[in-house]
């Protein structure tokens, strides 16, 4: 079989293919296939190193693009099991991160609510909750309000309009913060 034959048995291919041949008839056939570059006989060493270079190049590029892609994943998995410490008056109380549905400000308070139904109001403000928890996960829709973006269920349109959480918590969104909120969901 020829390259082409080849090539077609072995598509989809994830290698970068350099083909050489004495015809330049087959060049609009060899890009058809991906082909990285076209090389024509008699083969001039300069033209191969450029074409070697270049795939070179292409593959490392993916490689570290594949990399990025696991360490991003990585982080995010990180993230679905990490954990907050929250003070109560009697220490510390351990909670996954992405178990809380939405905190709400009150006052110098914040109120955590939990996928399970619990609610756990705690000493601190809302702002010093948003820097703890990642903002990947976490937007604030609201002065009053930090969601859990894993845990939307609706977006009721408004003024601002509303989000649905999964515990069926409807939370205003603010006017100001209302295009960040969406822009996020798309």
């Amino acid at each position: 079989m020829d390259a082409f034959e080849l090539l077609s048995q072995l598509t989809p291919f994830h290698f970068e293919c350099i083909l050489v041949t004495a015809y330049d008839r087959y060049a609009v056939k060899a890009f058809a296939y991906n082909a990285l570059h076209y090389l024509l006989k008699p083969v001039d060493i300069d033209e191969l190193r450029l074409a070697v270079q270049k795939a070179v190049a292409r593959i490392m590029e993916k490689d570290v693009s594949r990399r990025i892609d696991d360490l991003k994943e990585r982080a995010e998995s990180n993230q679905m099991t990490a954990k907050i410490a929250l003070p109560t008056s009697n220490g510390l109380v351990f909670y996954a991160i992405n178990d809380i549905v939405c905190c709400g400000a009150r006052n110098t308070y914040t109120l955590f609510e939990f996928v399970s139904d619990k609610e756990l109001l705690v000493s601190g403000t809302l702002k010093e909750f948003e820097e703890k928890l990642p903002a990947g996960i976490f937007c604030r829709v609201h002065n009053s309000y930090l969601i859990n973006m894993n845990h939307v269920t609706r977006y009721i349109k408004g003024k601002g309009g509303q989000v649905k959480m999964i515990n069926g918590k409807i939370v205003d969104v603010s006017l100001r913060k209302r295009d960040e909120f969406l822009s996020r969901l798309r």
